[in-house]
């Protein structure tokens, strides 16, 4: 360092004219100042610079931090919220099968003791029965869709009953997976019935006048019936199971001139709910 500043020193006094001096003194106090730089550096070290530049520095580093330690947290809790609407909607499909799947087991179960009923009719034979359930009704026309088709082997003119053994109608219509049932009521129905008297079984015929209504005829002027009496169906015809319930005779009338009396049948449907339908396929 001397040598240094014996250097600087001779170079200062060398004989020059005045400006010359101006820019030897103005490059003296840069060397010198170059010289102070360096001079700190070997006697405090590079540590005790970087010390005061982190101190001096260290408030705006702080809030540096901290600030990006909330915009982490932020994102962090986005992310987490992101995670949770996710776990929460999966739960909720989760839920939503779970249901469908206890729904289904109380349709089955349902369903079970629906068929046990109706193979417990008391029928004089055994059925073959398929499960079907009313999808609409209508008044014109007298028919009812139902959720049985080709598909579960369902065919035109099958009978359809409920469990409490009441006749609704017949299958008239036969699409894939739906079917339309003609009521009894229906103008095109006809078929044997039987009417149950307090001495005897008096046989006629029952005939869909429209708009549910049901009317019977052919029943012998001399039987003894009388307004309240159940009908039921017989197997004269064919068409139907003997003993399937009909009605309960509403109205009839006896004429002089006529062998016949003819009346009104009030049709048991008319008095139920219609949940579960079976549709006999064989008899």
């Amino acid at each position: 360092m001397p040598c240094f500043l014996a250097g600087l020193y001779f170079w200062a006094n060398l004989p020059h004219n005045k400006a010359m001096n101006s820019k030897r003194t103005k490059l003296l106090l840069i060397l010198l100042i170059i010289f102070l730089i360096f001079f700190s550096l070997n006697k405090f070290g590079l540590n005790q610079i970087r010390n005061a530049i982190f101190l001096i520095s260290s408030p705006f580093q702080k809030i540096l931090w901290e600030t990006g330690e909330k915009v982490s947290l932020s994102f962090g809790a986005l992310f987490e919220v992101q995670n949770l609407k996710r776990e929460a909607q999966e739960l909720k499909k989760l839920n939503f099968q779970l249901q469908y799947q206890v729904i289904s087991l109380k349709e089955l179960t349902e369903e079970n003791r629906a068929l046990r009923e109706a193979l417990n009719l008391g029928l004089q034979k055994p059925l073959t029965l398929s499960l079907a359930k009313a999808i609409s009704r209508t008044s014109a026309g007298d028919f009812i869709l139902i959720n049985q088709g080709k598909n579960e082997g369902i065919s035109k003119g099958l009978p359809v009953i409920t469990a409490e053994k009441i006749l609704l109608g017949k299958i008239e219509e036969v699409f894939d997976n739906f079917s339309t049932v003609a009521l009894i009521s229906n103008p095109k129905t006809t078929f044997d019935i039987e009417v149950l008297t307090e001495t005897e079984g008096v046989l006629g015929l029952a005939a869909g006048k429209g708009n549910f209504k049901v009317q019977f005829q052919f029943i012998p002027k001399e039987a003894q019936i009388k307004e309240g009496d159940i009908v039921i169906t017989s197997d004269l015809g064919g068409n139907f199971p003997q003993g399937l319930l009909v009605g309960t005779i509403k109205t009839f009338k006896k004429s002089d001139i006529e062998p016949f009396l003819t009346g009104e049948i009030k049709p048991f449907f008319q008095e139920i709910n219609l949940t579960n339908l079976f549709i006999i396929k064989e008899f």
